[in-house]
C-alpha cells in the first residue's frame, strides 16, 4: 500500500472520486473538453474611413501620381477581451460539490470560436488545406486575395499546446499571430496573440492562446490596454445577416 499510495501521490495532483465518475485536475491544465463560454458585450467600434482631399491642378499637365488608402475590411471581425472561469466539479444536474471559484494569475488555455454549435472535440486536430478552401468558398473569398483564410493564416509558427486530451505539436498547424501596440510582430512560438486554424472534420475551429494580462492591439493612449484573448475570424460583409459564431474556452 505504501508503494501503491507514493506512486499515485506522484502521477495526480487531485483525484476525485464520486461513484463511478473520476475527474483529474492537474495543477496547470484540465484536461477537459473547452465549453461553451457566453460573451458579455463591453463596447464595439469600427474605424470612420478618410475623407478625400480635393486637388485644383491646372489643365494642360499630366499629373503622376500615386494613391494610398486604408480602407477598413468588412470581410473580418475581431474579438479582444478578458477570460474568467472556475473550476467545478458537478454532477449531470449542474449541482456542484466545489468549486474552485477564483483562477488567480497565471491564466493559461485557450479561446475558440465556430461557426459550429457542437464541436467534435475528440476529432480535433490542425485543419488541412481541403477544410480552408471549404470555409473560403462558403465567404464567398478568392483563395489569391491577400485577405482570404487561406492567405491570412498561411503560417506555421505556434507554440504546443493541448485540446482536451489532444496535444497539438508546435509549428504543426496553419497558423497567425496578431497585431501588438498596433504593430506587426515578428512570427515565434513565444510571440503573444497567436491563432491556430484548427478542424474537427466539419468546421474550421480559430484557437486563440490565452495570454495573462498582455498589452493588445492597440497603442492608443486611452486603449493601450491588457486583455487575456485576441481572435480574428472571418466574415462576408455583403451579407444581410451576420454569421453566427459560438465560442468555447478552455481553462
Amino acid at each position: 500500500m505504501t508503494i501503491k499510495n507514493s506512486q499515485w501521490k506522484l502521477e495526480h495532483i487531485w483525484l476525485i472520486v464520486i461513484t463511478f465518475t473520476i475527474a483529474i485536475l492537474t495543477l496547470y491544465q484540465a484536461y477537459a473538453v473547452p465549453g461553451g463560454a457566453g460573451v458579455i458585450y463591453v463596447a464595439n467600434e469600427t474605424s470612420n474611413g478618410s475623407d478625400p482631399t480635393g486637388y485644383n491642378d491646372s489643365g494642360g499637365y499630366i499629373y503622376h501620381s500615386n494613391l494610398d488608402v486604408t480602407q477598413q475590411n468588412s470581410n473580418w471581425k475581431a474579438y479582444v477581451g478578458n477570460v474568467t472561469g472556475s473550476f467545478t466539479l458537478d454532477d449531470s444536474n449542474g449541482d456542484t460539490i466545489y468549486n474552485w471559484e477564483s483562477l488567480g494569475g497565471g491564466n493559461v488555455g485557450e479561446v475558440y470560436a465556430s461557426r459550429n454549435d457542437t464541436v467534435t472535440w475528440a476529432d480535433i486536430n490542425c485543419s488541412n488545406d481541403t477544410y480552408i478552401e471549404y470555409e473560403d468558398e462558403y465567404f464567398g473569398f478568392d483563395q489569391d486575395r491577400s485577405d482570404s483564410i487561406n492567405s491570412t493564416f498561411n503560417d506555421s509558427t505556434h507554440q504546443a499546446f493541448q485540446v482536451g486530451t489532444t496535444t497539438i505539436t508546435a509549428n504543426t498547424c496553419y497558423a497567425g499571430i496578431l497585431f501588438r501596440n498596433d504593430t506587426a510582430q515578428v512570427n515565434s512560438t513565444s510571440a503573444p496573440w497567436q491563432e491556430i486554424i484548427l478542424t474537427d472534420e466539419i468546421n474550421l475551429v480559430y484557437a486563440g492562446i490565452i495570454e495573462d494580462a498582455e498589452y493588445a492591439y492597440s497603442a492608443s493612449s486611452d486603449k493601450n490596454v491588457t486583455a487575456d484573448f485576441q481572435l480574428l475570424i472571418p466574415e462576408n460583409g455583403t451579407r444581410a445577416v451576420a454569421t453566427t459564431y459560438y465560442f468555447y474556452v478552455e481553462i
